[in-house]
C-alpha cells in the first residue's frame, strides 16, 4: 500500500474493493465446515479475511500515509444457475486453496457431499451468490514525506 502511495501524484486519490465479512454465505460457511472435517481438524482461512474489517482497511491505509480515508459496504450479488457454477468460482479463484488444504484422497468425496449441501439452497431462480464489498478511498496528501 505504501508503494501505491508513493507512486501517485500529490493530491491524487487510491480507490480499492474488498470483499467484507460474511461474503459468499452460507456458501462459504458449509465449506469452511467441511474442509475442517476433512483436514482432521486444521482451522482453514478465508484468503480475503485480513483485510475484511473497516477498522483494519482504515489502519492499513492510513499507516500507508493516506488521508482522508473513507470505507463504504455495499452488499452485491447474483444468482448462479446451480451449485456446480459455484464449485467452478471456488476452483477458479483464490478459494481453490480451502480445497487444498483437504488431504487427495477425501477431495472427491468434499465436492460431492459440499456440492449436494449446496444444492439445497437453491431455488427456482438459481443460486444466489451474495457479495459484501467494501469500497475504500483515500486521498494521497498534496506535500507527503514518504515512508521506506
Amino acid at each position: 500500500m505504501r508503494e501505491w502511495v508513493r507512486v501517485k501524484r500529490p493530491g491524487g486519490s487510491v480507490n480499492l474493493a474488498v470483499f467484507a465479512q460474511r461474503t459468499f454465505q452460507p456458501q462459504m460457511g458449509l465449506l469452511l465446515q467441511r474442509v475442517i472435517q476433512l483436514s482432521g481438524g486444521q482451522v482453514a482461512h478465508i484468503p480475503w479475511e485480513q483485510m475484511s474489517q473497516r477498522e483494519t482497511l482504515l489502519v492499513t491505509l492510513q499507516d500507508a500515509g493516506l488521508i482522508k480515508v473513507a470505507v463504504q459496504e455495499e452488499r452485491l450479488g447474483y444468482h448462479l444457475r446451480n451449485a456446480q457454477e459455484w464449485w467452478e468460482v471456488i476452483q477458479h479463484s483464490a478459494l481453490r486453496l480451502l480445497v487444498e488444504q483437504v488431504p487427495t484422497a477425501q477431495r472427491d468425496r468434499l465436492r460431492s457431499e459440499y456440492l449436494a449441501e449446496v444444492a439445497a439452497l437453491s431455488t427456482v431462480v438459481g443460486l444466489w451468490l451474495g457479495a459484501g464489498v467494501l469500497l475504500v478511498r483515500g486521498n494521497r496528501p498534496v506535500h507527503t514525506v514518504t515512508k521506506s
